[in-house]
C-alpha cells in the first residue's frame, strides 16, 4: 500500500468519526493557545517590571545618605544621650572609590529653588553633582548635552520641568492656558524658592538672582530626574553659601552647632557598581 493510499484511508477514518476528530482538534488548539498566552503574559510582565525598575533608577547605583542627628538611651535610667554624627565628606567618598567593584562615586547636594523665565517660574529640586561622572551614572539627554567640568552657570533639566511653569501673578492656572518655555534658549534666573528664602523674606531681604543657561534636557522615563534639574556641585555650593548669609543665624547654640556639622559634608552620595552581582557586597 502506497503512502497516498494510507493518507486517503486516514482522512476517511477521521471523517467517519467527525465528533471525535473535532473534539481532538479543539483540545489541541486550546492547549496550544493556553501555552502561548501564558508565555506571552510572563514575558510582558517581566518587561513591565524591568521598565518600572528603570524608571526608579539604575539597580547598579547605591544611594548613601548623610546620617542625621540621633538620640540613644542608656540602659539604666533611660537617659537621653545625643550621638555624634558620621559626616559624609570627601574622605568618605575616597574610601568608597577604593572599594572593589566600585566604578564611580559622586557627591550630591539638593536644594529646592525657583527657576524664572520672564513672568513665568517653576519651583523644582536642583541637585549639584560631580559633572565628570554624569555619563557614568547613566544620565542621558534627549536634547543638548550633559554638564562638563568647566560649567559654572549651566543647568540640565528633567524632561517634564517645562510643563510646570506658571505665572505667580495669576490666581490659578486654567487647562486652556498653555505655557511654553524653551529651556534651551530662554533667559533663565535661579533664586531661592518663591524668590525669597524663609526668614530673609520676613526681613525684606531678597536674594540676587543667579543667571543660568539650560544646556540639556534629560531623557524621559525616570521618576527622580523628570521633574528636577542638575548643575555643577561647586556652583550650587556657592549659591547655597550666599543664601545662608542672607539668613539670620540660629539663636540656640546647639542648633548652630548642628547646622555647622551639616555644612561639613554632603547630603547624599551616589555609588555606581560595575557588576550587579557585587551590589550586595559593596552595600
Amino acid at each position: 500500500m502506497s503512502s497516498i493510499d494510507l493518507i486517503i484511508m486516514g482522512f476517511k477514518n477521521l471523517w467517519r468519526r467527525k465528533a471525535r476528530t473535532f473534539l481532538t482538534i479543539l483540545g489541541v488548539i486550546i492547549g496550544t493557545s493556553s501555552i502561548v498566552i501564558m508565555l506571552s503574559l510572563g514575558i510582558a510582565m517581566n518587561e513591565s517590571f524591568k521598565k518600572e525598575l528603570s524608571r526608579m533608577g539604575s539597580i547598579n547605583i547605591i544611594n548613601v545618605y548623610a546620617q542625621e542627628d540621633r538620640f540613644g538611651y542608656e540602659e539604666e535610667g533611660q537617659k537621653k544621650v545625643e550621638q555624634k554624627n558620621v559626616i559624609l565628606d570627601d574622605k568618605a567618598l575616597v574610601s568608597f572609590r577604593n572599594m572593589n567593584g566600585v566604578e564611580a562615586v559622586s557627591p550630591l547636594l539638593e536644594q529646592y529653588l525657583t527657576v524664572k523665565s520672564g513672568k513665568y517660574q517653576v519651583n523644582i529640586p536642583v541637585r549639584g553633582i560631580d559633572t565628570q561622572n554624569m555619563a557614568a551614572f547613566d544620565y542621558k539627554v534627549q536634547a543638548g548635552r550633559l554638564l562638563s567640568a568647566s560649567d559654572t552657570s549651566a543647568i540640565v533639566f528633567g524632561a517634564h520641568v517645562n510643563e510646570e511653569f506658571y505665572n505667580p501673578k495669576s490666581r490659578r492656572r486654567t487647562d486652556s492656558e498653555e505655557i511654553k518655555v524653551d529651556l534651551m534658549t530662554a533667559d533663565l534666573r535661579l533664586m531661592s524658592e518663591g524668590g525669597y528664602n524663609g526668614p530673609a523674606k520676613q526681613q525684606g531681604k531678597k536674594l540676587r538672582p543667579f543667571k543660568v543657561k539650560g544646556v540639556g534636557i534629560l531623557t524621559e522615563g525616570n521618576y527622580e530626574t523628570d521633574w528636577g534639574a542638575y548643575m555643577n556641585i561647586n556652583a550650587l555650593k556657592d549659591f547655597m553659601e550666599k543664601q545662608k548669609k542672607s539668613q539670620p543665624k540660629p539663636q540656640d547654640p546647639k542648633e548652630r552647632r548642628r547646622q555647622k556639622e551639616k555644612e561639613k559634608g554632603y547630603q547624599q552620595a551616589m555609588v555606581k557598581i560595575k557588576d550587579i552581582d557585587q551590589v550586595k557586597t559593596v552595600k
